[in-house]
């Protein structure tokens, strides 16, 4: 199959595909009767472009970290969730229609870039091409002095296509183009607003002729724009994992043997194989360890060894060249306190500068003394998890940069824990994964300084204490609910003729404003209005077509018909409220639970200083 895909896009590349596109843009220069372009028809080689998207499809990988190799030699076909009852695996842009734009989104290392690269690769093989030319944008690179048509311009000069702005626009109109812009969620959050402020005018401006699909990962701006509608990719499944591991191991008697392994493996290390990424991860580990990691953060802490050593180990007598006088501790404990502080100035992609700002910054934490080119090398070519692109550089994966942080974190003074925990609770911050990392391998210092600080601040707002009951607790986190639903539906539903789209996309967009610095909606997590709704409607007491109608009646709305269940939530506040006393309960029982076990973690942990301490 490697060899039938890469002959398809070298065939490719020399038939009519582009060239009628080209053609056709051409067309319309003559029809329009102005030059916008600037370059005659015979300037443009549809060869370059060919080569061009060719050159997309080619990546370095976690086990060929030193040269590009075309995606088609591994990629597993990722699936879309289309619908509650829909998944399909996508394998063109024609699965995605030419009028909608998408955020297609996935969580770390579910593949979000080499799914949107193969993509355009896919525009190169006939039997599937949507006919246009994919314009692909690496939103992490965005900056002061770089913005998304900045980058847009960029890739249109890659292609050897006019790029100045009255060309763009042209183009951008032809209906030839569709801009897959990757990994929104890396740009830097100073310029968020401000890149989906430009996204959105993008979108406005070439409605119709301009298709933009954007990969984030949850939670990112672009979600919450209304220009765009939200799809998942799948995460794997029990299925997927032998096709997958005969994609990515060279023998399949090793990938057969690796999948006997994982059904003896721990249920924590089967249910974490959801991505592309924990896959390659797992075939690495298994490859030089012969035995799988337990759980996930050995997963990361062995990578750094294995991928150190892996080169030594694969030719006898060998040793890779070394950068660094630090042996292997003060490596990764340096390499650990870089990833903080690259997470803490929120960068993705580095530049020169950048990366020996944060170098300074960690060996004045560690108190060494290295030259930050050394340091740049060992990292690159030595322990082989960060990667040069030109003058800029970036980890192999933002995921291992945040396990590292955290790791840095882990090993760090008290003190140092407790200022970090207090400014990762700040509203605005982005330690998720960090703190999901901290609460396994940190379990005492995430639970005294960061777990409890947070339920004793939601124990404030709802006025509820945790050591004693309290029998209206349950109303009152009710009505804090349903104020905040009615806030939600008051704000936008009726604005926005609330129909058209999927219940779960549409509640979770809205409810990002109302969210935001509400710790007890934070906490119940991105579903809790749409809990609200379910529980408030499954009572199949409502006649929910008579209430429509009254409601329609009273607010003399026009337009499309208004989604039942969302009005109803509005409109019909008390008597749904009186429906769903279940929900106070449960919420308020999953906080105790968690008090309760923050409480155990402590006083464990102090019974065990004590005891050493009286034995010393």
């Amino acid at each position: 199959m490697t060899t039938t895909a890469a002959a398809t896009i070298a065939i490719a590349s020399t038939t009519a595909l582009l060239k009628k596109a080209l053609d056709d843009i051409y067309l319309k220069v003559k029809e329009a009767g102005v030059h916008h372009l600037g370059l005659a028809r015979s300037d443009i080689k549809e060869s370059v472009i060919a080569r061009a998207l060719s050159t997309i499809t080619k990546v370095k990988t976690l086990w060929n970290v030193e040269k590009e190799v075309s995606l088609y030699e591994f990629y597993y076909p990722s699936s879309i969730i289309f619908s509650d009852d829909i998944t399909k695996r996508v394998t063109s842009l024609r699965n995605f229609g030419t009028l909608q734009n998408f955020v297609i989104q996935g969580t770390a290392g579910q593949g979000k870039s080499i799914f949107l690269r193969y993509l355009c690769g896919q525009e190169l093989i006939p039997s599937i091409t949507s006919n246009r030319v994919p314009l692909f944008v690496e939103l992490r690179r965005v900056r002061s002095d770089l913005s998304v048509h900045s980058l847009i311009l960029e890739a249109l000069r890659k292609y050897k296509l006019p790029y100045t702005d009255n060309a763009w626009d042209f183009l951008a109109n032809t209906g030839k183009f569709i801009l897959l812009m990757d990994a929104f969620d890396e740009i830097d959050p100073v310029f968020a607003s401000q890149s989906v402020a430009e996204i959105e005018n993008i979108a406005d401006l070439y409605k119709g002729t301009l298709q933009i699909i954007v990969t984030s990962r949850p939670e990112a701006d672009i979600q919450r724009s209304s220009r765009f509608r939200v799809y998942k990719l799948a995460p794997l499944d029990g299925e997927d994992h032998l096709p997958f591991l005969k994609k990515i191991c060279a023998e399949k008697d090793q990938a057969e043997s690796l999948m006997k392994v994982l059904k003896s493996s721990t249920t924590e290390i089967r249910d974490l194989l959801t991505t592309p990424l924990m896959m390659t991860l797992l075939v690495i580990l298994y490859k030089s360890l012969q035995t799988v990691p337990d759980t996930v953060p050995k997963f990361y802490e062995e990578l750094f060894d294995v991928l150190f050593y892996r080169h030594d180990h694969s030719k006898p007598g060998f040793r890779r060249k070394r950068f660094t006088q630090l042996d292997d501790s003060r490596i990764k404990r340096l390499f650990s306190a870089f990833c903080f502080y690259v997470r803490l100035e929120g960068l993705g992609v580095l530049t020169n500068a950048q990366l020996h700002a944060c170098v300074k910054q960690a060996t004045k934490a560690c108190n060494e003394l290295v030259d930050a080119d050394r340091f740049k090398d060992e990292l690159i070519k030595t322990v082989c998890l960060m990667q040069q692109d030109g003058f800029e550089y970036s980890f192999i994966h933002k995921s291992v940069t945040q396990y590292y942080a955290a790791s840095f974190v882990r090993s760090s003074s008290e003190n140092f824990a407790a200022k970090f925990y207090e400014l990762a609770a700040k509203p605005g911050q982005s330690w998720d994964l960090e703190l999901r990392f901290l609460s396994q391998i940190d379990t005492y210092h995430y639970t005294k300084w960061y777990e409890i600080p947070l339920l004793e601040k939601i124990s404030y707002t709802l006025q509820y204490s945790f050591t004693t009951y309290d029998s209206s607790a349950e109303m009152r986190i009710n009505n804090h609910l349903m104020n905040k639903m009615s806030l939600m539906f008051g704000h936008f539903g009726l604005e926005e003729k609330i129909s058209g789209d999927r219940e779960g996309e549409r509640i979770a967009g809205w409810s990002h404003t109302v969210t935001n610095n509400d710790l007890v909606l934070t906490e119940l997590g991105q579903d809790w209005a749409r809990d609200i709704v379910l529980t408030a409607t499954e009572d199949q007491s409502f006649n929910k077509k008579l209430l429509a109608v009254k409601v329609e009646e009273k607010i003399e709305t026009e337009g499309p018909p208004l989604d039942v269940d969302l009005v109803l939530c509005l409109y019909m506040k008390d008597e749904i409220i009186a429906r769903m006393p279940d929900l106070g309960k449960h919420t308020l029982k999953r906080l105790q639970d968690r008090y309760d076990a923050a409480m155990l973690v402590i006083k464990t942990e102090d019974e065990k200083t004590a005891m050493l301490a009286a034995l010393l």
